[in-house]
């Protein structure tokens, strides 16, 4: 092999003034690097080029050699590059400055992606060239672009959902101002109808009883009885109304309320009413310390569970009213035989209007007593839960803070 002239399995070097030694000393340090690698001297005269340099172009070491030319090699590297031009201007630049260039992106036609240093070097004899050092990173370049993208498309749906979650709030925020609008002009509305409803059922409850001082018939005794009947019922209907506008506007005044005293004259008060429907009604309870309410609302919240109980209990049933209270806290609880609440209504009962298919058959009261004990019984820190099965009565169990006591 002439001296101006070196093959290896990995390496050709062709320069007819390149000397032999240095180009074998060029050959062992670029055999070490990994990738391709071209050396060229001024004016894109490649001297050596590595079988990795070749391959990535569709060229070999043993093609060079059979020609005896690089000429194919840079055909296939203009042909290959997606901007030949440019990637030779960079180089150009980087020869005129003296300069490097590192980790250089450079695009392949076909979508491959190399990186590429670009760096002088000595080649001895005072002559100086160039050093190219390609390394494909294709593979990692998709991969980092999949996990940006990916990143991207995840930042994207990320700011979407939170700028609908905003939307939505802000709208969620709007509906609930709207509602409480409503709701507050429905209230006022209620409370002036039911204030003007008032005074007129009270002076004719008054002329009734008056009529009754008259001696009538037994048809016009029967027709007053009826229209007597109906005034009560829609003056505690306007009572209730009335009742339910304070229990979400008044503040309550807390302080010791004997319970067992409370839960006696709530019973006493509706005997008559319970006997008069044959409806047993007893009080059981014991002594205890006092809870932390207020007497008037708490005797309003068991009257509403009494008026339930008893509107739901058939003659011959029973309805129970039981109190205790130790220093751990306190239960009122009003127990009933009656016919039950179907379980798809339990968890309504304590809705303001809602009526129940029975009450509804009925005809009885609108659907604001137990909602009005609830409110109360919440305004005094309690809480108030039901269970009842169809067919085996209902219990409600109403539970308060006790006093503390001192010392």
């Amino acid at each position: 092999m002439p001296k101006n002239q070196l093959m290896t399995k990995s390496m050709a070097i062709r320069s007819p003034t390149f000397p032999s030694e240095s180009a074998a000393q060029l050959a062992a340090v670029i055999d070490g690097l990994h990738g391709g690698v071209l050396v060229e001297e001024t004016g894109f005269q490649i001297l050596l080029v590595n079988s990795a340099f070749a391959e990535m172009f569709g060229s070999s070491i043993e093609e060079i050699e059979r020609t005896g030319s690089t000429d194919v090699l840079i055909e296939q590297m203009r042909a290959a590059f997606a901007d030949y031009e440019k990637v030779q201007a960079a180089a150009a630049d980087a020869r005129a400055g003296g300069m490097r260039i590192r980790d250089e992106e450079i695009q392949l036609s076909d979508g491959r992606v190399l990186l590429r240093d670009y760096a002088p070097i000595d080649l001895g004899d005072g002559r100086h060239g160039h050093l190219w050092h390609l390394r494909d990173v294709t593979e990692l370049t998709r991969t980092a672009r999949a996990l940006v993208s990916e990143r991207e498309q995840r930042l994207r749906a990320e700011r979407s959902a939170r700028l609908q979650a905003e939307a939505a709030q802000t709208s969620l925020a709007t509906r609930n101002a709207e509602l409480r609008a409503l709701a507050g002009a429905r209230d006022d509305i209620v409370a002036a109808v039911s204030h003007e409803l008032r005074t007129p059922l009270t002076s004719i409850i008054t002329f009734l009883e008056l009529l009754e001082d008259d001696e009538l018939t037994v048809a016009q005794q029967g027709a007053l009885d009826v229209v007597n009947r109906n005034t009560e019922r829609l003056l505690r209907v306007v009572s209730d109304l009335l009742l339910f506008k304070d229990a979400t506007t008044i503040e309550i005044e807390l302080g010791p309320v004997p319970l067992d005293e409370v839960a006696a004259d709530a019973v006493e008060a509706l005997r008559p009413r319970a006997d008069a429907a044959g409806v047993g009604l007893t009080h059981e309870s014991e002594p205890g310390p006092p809870v932390h309410a207020s007497r008037s609302r708490l005797a309003q919240s068991l009257d509403a569970l009494l008026d339930n109980a008893l509107k739901f209990t058939p003659p011959g049933g029973h309805v129970v009213v039981a109190t205790h209270s130790d220093a751990l806290g306190a239960q009122l609880i009003v127990r009933d035989s009656g016919k039950g609440i179907p379980a798809a209504e339990l968890p309504h009962v304590f809705e303001q209007f809602f009526q129940g298919a029975e009450s509804r058959r009925l005809g009885r009261g609108i659907g604001f007593g137990l909602a009005i004990a609830s409110r109360l019984i919440d305004a005094q820190h309690g809480t108030i839960a039901v269970e009842s099965r169809e067919g085996q009565g209902t219990t409600f169990t109403v539970e308060l803070d006790v006093m503390a006591t001192e010392g």
